[in-house]
C-alpha cells in the first residue's frame, strides 16, 4: 500500500506543477532578473522538429504576467514560425480550445503576431495592443522572455484571466513539433499577490560629458506615433 501511495503521489506531481512566484522582472532583453525563479519546467532534449524547446519559467507582478523561454535552436520569434503560447487563462479544461489537456482561453501565434481569444461570447482575434503583449529580444535568440497584462479585457468586456490561477503550454505546430510540457502533462500557476522591490530607474543623466549619444528612429512615423499612443494605455 506504501509504494502505490509514492506513486500515486508522483504521478499527481508529473500532471500538475502548482507554483507561484512574484519577481521584479524587467522586459529588456538580459535575462540576470530570472536567476532566482523557482517556477520553472525542463523539457526533454531533442523531441522536437525544426524547434526543440527546452525550458520555461514564469512569474508575476502586480500589472503583468511573465515567461521566459527557451530553445535548443535560434529563431526569429515573430516571424516565419508555427510556434504557439496557450493558457488556460480560467483554469478550467472544459472552456477555450482543448491542446494537450488543457482549456486554453488565449491562443497566442508568435509568427503570426495575433492572438485567439476563445470566451463565452465567441472567438476573438486579439493583437498584440490588446493583451499588451511585448517579448524580447527583437532580434534571432533562442532565449525569449514576454509579458502580457494581468487586469486587462482584450474584448473589452471579459477580463482576460479569471482567477489567479492558470495553466500554460507552448506548442510547436508544424509536423511533429514539439509540446512544453510534454504530451499528458500540465503546468500550473498561480499569481503570487506579493508586493515586489521596485525597478532600478536608469538615469538619463550622462556619466561622463564625452560621451556621444545615439539614437534611432522609425521612419514609419505614422505607425510608431499609433503603437506608441496605444502602448501608453499598458
Amino acid at each position: 500500500m506504501r509504494n502505490l501511495t509514492i506513486t500515486l503521489i508522483l504521478e499527481i506531481l508529473f500532471v500538475s506543477n502548482i507554483l507561484a512566484q512574484a519577481l521584479p522582472i524587467a522586459i529588456d532583453g538580459c535575462f540576470n532578473d530570472w536567476s532566482t525563479s523557482s517556477a520553472n519546467y525542463q523539457d526533454k532534449h531533442n523531441d522536437g522538429a525544426d524547434i526543440d524547446l527546452l525550458s520555461f519559467s514564469v512569474s508575476n507582478d502586480s500589472s503583468y504576467l511573465f515567461i521566459k523561454f527557451e530553445m535548443a535552436n535560434e529563431l526569429l520569434l515573430n516571424s516565419n514560425n508555427e510556434l504557439f503560447l496557450e493558457i488556460d487563462t480560467d483554469n478550467d479544461s472544459t472552456t477555450g480550445i482543448n491542446i494537450n489537456e488543457i482549456g486554453a482561453d488565449l491562443e497566442w501565434s508568435f509568427g503570426g503576431k495575433f492572438g485567439k481569444l476563445y470566451s463565452p461570447d465567441g472567438i476573438d482575434t486579439v493583437r498584440q495592443i490588446n493583451i499588451c503583449f511585448m517579448a524580447l529580444p527583437t532580434v534571432t535568440s533562442n532565449i525569449y522572455e514576454l509579458a502580457i497584462k494581468k487586469n486587462i479585457k482584450p474584448d473589452g468586456k471579459n477580463p482576460l484571466f479569471k482567477n489567479d490561477n492558470i495553466k500554460i503550454c507552448f506548442v510547436d505546430k508544424k509536423l511533429n513539433g514539439d509540446f512544453m510540457p510534454d504530451m499528458g502533462a500540465k503546468f500550473s500557476y498561480s499569481f503570487d499577490n506579493s508586493l515586489v522591490p521596485l525597478y532600478k530607474v536608469v538615469e538619463l543623466e550622462k556619466q561622463n560629458e564625452q560621451f556621444v549619444r545615439v539614437m534611432t528612429y522609425n521612419t514609419l512615423w505614422g505607425i510608431c506615433v499609433n503603437l506608441r499612443l496605444n502602448l501608453n494605455k499598458c
